[in-house]
């Protein structure tokens, strides 16, 4: 007669997500469970564990307090301001707008690298969303300006 085991439903990021809180990862976990750390990720891929295995690495990991994460901040690349870093608005912009937004020479760091459709590569600096508000007022600005000449039909 076969033996039944007793599984438990948890996925690979819920496990690696319990891990990375208490300071382990999935090899040390695999470790602990007493099997080989692809097999772990077998069962894990079909969504479940083994009911022993998880007991095993929650109760090596109960006294492992979870870190607690410094908060992370980003700077205005306009005006200087703390931008947090899960911030859900993140508003990013070339070169170009920063110098119609004032900024002479932009910051030699903290910019990302965005590719274009044709392949090419541009700097995009983190702008706060109060910078962002004065770069939308201007191009809404010039948008009207262009809109007030009227053409008189005969």
């Amino acid at each position: 007669m076969e033996k039944k085991i007793k599984t438990r439903k948890m996925d690979k990021p819920a496990l690696v997500k319990y891990l990375d809180n208490h300071g382990s990862s999935l090899v040390e976990a695999a470790n602990i469970a007493g099997t080989n750390p692809r097999t772990l990720g077998r069962w894990l891929e079909k969504g479940m564990i083994p009911t022993e295995w998880y007991e095993k690495i929650r109760e090596a990991l109960k006294d492992r307090k979870p870190e607690k994460k410094k908060p992370v901040f980003f700077q205005c690349a306009c005006c200087g301001a703390k931008i947090p870093g899960d911030a859900q608005h993140k508003f990013f912009v070339t070169k170009e707008i920063l110098k119609t937004l004032g900024v002479d020479e932009p910051p030699k760091s903290g910019y990302k690298i965005a590719t274009e459709y044709d392949g090419s590569k541009t700097r995009m600096w983190r702008i706060c969303s109060v910078c962002f508000r004065k770069h939308e007022m201007e191009l809404a600005k010039k948008r009207s300006a262009k809109k007030k000449t009227v053409k008189k039909s005969k």
